[in-house]
């Protein structure tokens, strides 16, 4: 009996344990975005690029930035869903991008 009440009060579920792990957690809810801002080419992990926002100065992980628009310092509008975080900023699915 002392070996059940034991074993209960220690379970937990993955949940309890890493809150954001989840696709319904916090970190991986997807939320839609329309924004302009500036596409920024980092040389560190052999190069990636980044979209940083003009309004809020958040910086966004395009997973499929067209191959015309990897230019850094270049201008663009942009309108897509997050789809969680990566490194310090989130990951974006562009539905729509233009130069400006």
């Amino acid at each position: 009996m002392a070996l059940a009440i034991l074993t209960t009060g220690c379970s937990t579920t993955e949940s309890d344990r890493y809150p954001y792990a989840t696709k319904e957690g916090a970190r991986y809810q997807e939320k839609k975005v329309r924004f302009r801002g500036t596409v920024i080419f980092h040389r560190v992990d052999g190069g990636y690029y980044t979209i940083v926002s003009d309004g809020s100065g958040e910086e966004y992980y395009p997973i499929d930035l067209p191959r015309a628009y990897c230019h850094g310092g270049l201008r663009v509008q942009v309108h897509g869903v997050t789809r969680g975080y990566e490194r310090d900023g989130r990951r974006l699915q562009i539905y729509d991008i233009a130069a400006l």
